[in-house]
């Protein structure tokens, strides 16, 4: 199994080199869909901005991560490449023509790009000159993609020594690729908030005699905001620093080869923590669905089984928790699918998180006359009277805790909240102290009918007999 996966790599790998080699035979280094591409870019109006804490960090956490001398993180405009952080201080904020950068040709694929030695590779034959300046032998990079899907840029490890990347290094590279992209997301989210406080301080001078209630409005939208970045500046401070704390050991060069891969392992998990705060943020922000025009008619059944439950699975399986599905194939529902999706994730993935080893998580969708019905049960802790009356609150935490000491910014049900809210759904609890959970999800029907309707058809008390199961 693991050498298959390896001998898929070492081929994928091999066609991202002949790609890159027509390319630069061709002369064409500009990607497919090139306009809209710049046109992500450009909306996180990042390309001239000043230098970047976050970002300077984490490229030095890349730089130790891979014991190399140099990381940079190059974002790509139409004309040049801009250097955006660097370790190197002559490198950041360096711009240079996009056809004499490696990273205008990386972000051709979606793949990690690498040459081992720049100075015997074929697709780099047109760029001799360039590369003999720069002085690099080895250049790894993975591309940075915008939430609508495109690569607008790199974070790439360069050393002047040939060498090669291990497959666990390559997807190291991938999530702190991934990493880099939510805080320049995150860094955009914070620049929207400013505006628009600025916004709301320019309506309050010219409309007087609203005074009073634009003020309390203003000091609304302040106290939120400080929320948002003591949270945030609080919550990613530590697995930021944990990683760089784990990184600078693996720099070490007395440190074993077993004991890499469990320090490579620390470093993902830390990264995964600030990651999850990230985007329980960037969510908060985004939740916003109230325009019809994203409403389409969607089959709940493949939502549950193909799009949330199948990646949720290897989550639950490290728990040992088993996830059970109960869901009519022809169930259909006019929704936004982005928001339910994001929904039922947020709640499986909690059952998960308080769930203890060994126990079940039940998911389920039924049709009523006039409604459609998911449910999400689990057998933890509970939630006490007191929890439920606060437990919809932004940034809430509750009494109960997770079982495998997972991190919990307290966002995830006020997200739930308000992404119902504007799906005109409603929900419901069901819980007691050492009797699990049960969220119960309504929407109205939309105006398509669906076939055998089960309008009597209620939650039944016997779900685990019939239900699929989805992990062991």
């Amino acid at each position: 199994m693991v050498l298959t996966q390896r001998n898929q790599i070492n081929e994928d790998a091999e066609s991202i080199k002949q790609q890159h080699m027509a390319h630069y035979i061709s002369g064409d280094l500009i990607p497919l869909q090139e306009e809209e591409r710049l046109n992500a870019l450009r909306q996180y109006e990042i390309i001239d901005s000043s230098s970047d804490g976050p970002l300077k960090l984490l490229t030095e956490v890349v730089a130790l991560a891979f014991n190399v001398p140099l990381a940079v993180i190059t974002l790509i405009d139409s004309e040049k490449a801009y250097y955006k952080e660097s370790t190197l201080e002559q490198f950041r904020g360096v711009k240079v023509d996009r056809n004499k950068s490696y990273c205008s040709l990386a972000i051709l694929s979606n793949e990690v790009t690498i040459f081992k030695d720049t100075h015997i590779e074929p697709c780099l034959i047109n760029s001799r000159e360039l590369v003999e300046q720069i002085g690099y032998r080895f250049y790894a990079s993975a591309p940075l993609k915008s939430s609508s899907g495109f690569n607008i840029g790199t974070v790439a490890i360069l050393d002047k020594q040939a060498r090669d990347l291990s497959d666990t290094h390559k997807l190291l590279l991938v999530k702190i690729a991934t990493m880099i992209m939510d805080e320049i997301e995150l860094r955009a989210v914070f620049r929207r908030e400013v505006i628009q406080t600025m916004s709301k301080a320019e309506q309050l001078t010219e409309a007087n005699h609203q005074l009073t209630s634009n003020i309390g409005q203003l000091k609304e939208a302040n106290t939120n905001m400080a929320e948002l970045i003591s949270v945030a500046a609080h919550d990613l401070r530590a697995p930021l620093g944990r990683a760089k704390g784990l990184a600078e050991l693996l720099r070490m060069r007395y440190i074993h080869e077993s004991e890499e891969a469990e320090i490579t392992d620390k470093i993902m998990t830390v990264s995964n923590d600030g990651l999850q705060l990230i985007d329980d943020i960037l969510n908060k922000e985004n939740n916003k669905v109230t325009n019809r025009n994203l409403f389409h008619n969607v089959n709940i059944h493949r939502i549950l089984e193909d799009d949330i439950l199948e990646h949720l699975r290897e989550i639950a399986k490290k728990k040992s928790i088993t996830i059970l599905s109960n869901t009519d194939d022809s169930i259909e529902l006019t929704t936004n699918q982005g928001a339910l999706k994001r929904i039922v994730e947020n709640l499986v993935a909690n059952a998960i998180k308080f769930s203890n080893p060994n126990s079940t998580i039940c998911v389920s969708a039924f049709q009523k006359a006039d409604c459609i019905l998911i449910s999400i049960k689990d057998e933890g802790p509970g939630i006490s009277a007191e929890d439920q009356k606060k437990m919809f609150r932004k940034f809430q935490k509750l009494s109960a805790k997770p079982t495998a000491d997972e991190t919990s910014t307290g966002l995830g049900l006020s997200i739930v909240k308000e992404l119902m809210s504007e799906l005109s759904g409603e929900i419901e609890v069901k819980s007691e102290p050492e009797q699990g959970t049960e969220f119960i999800l309504k929407f109205k029907r939309g105006l398509k009918q669906q076939k055998g309707s089960m309008a009597s058809r209620h939650l039944p008390n016997d779900f685990s007999k019939k239900a699929q199961i989805i992990t062991k």
